[in-house]
């Protein structure tokens, strides 16, 4: 069986400017505290101590609710336009480049 189609990228900070294409208008990014995966909603501009070593995350709305995302992981676009989030592991054994 042929799996569908998609668009995708990763998070990483390198892709940001991609995840914002994909995701859309009311995209939200989060900075991940790197030892306890705090959440804090931000704009990109804020600093603090840590945010050198922050993990990025950011907030998808999905048919199955809200997800948060996380440094690394994938987001998708089907077919329908839906967004989905995916660990690298299951997206890599899900999906292959075309």
């Amino acid at each position: 069986m042929r799996t569908p189609e998609i668009e995708a990228v990763q998070l990483l900070w390198s892709a940001w400017d991609d995840v914002c294409a994909l995701v859309g208008e009311g995209v939200q990014g989060v900075w991940l505290h790197p030892t306890d995966g705090t959440r804090y909603v931000t704009d990109w501009r804020d600093t603090g101590e840590w945010t050198h070593d922050a993990r990025i995350g950011c907030v998808v709305s999905t048919p199955e609710g809200t997800m948060l995302a996380r440094q690394g992981d994938w987001i998708i676009k089907d077919g329908e336009g839906r967004l989905w989030t995916y660990p690298d592991e299951a997206f890599r054994a899900t999906y292959e480049p075309i």
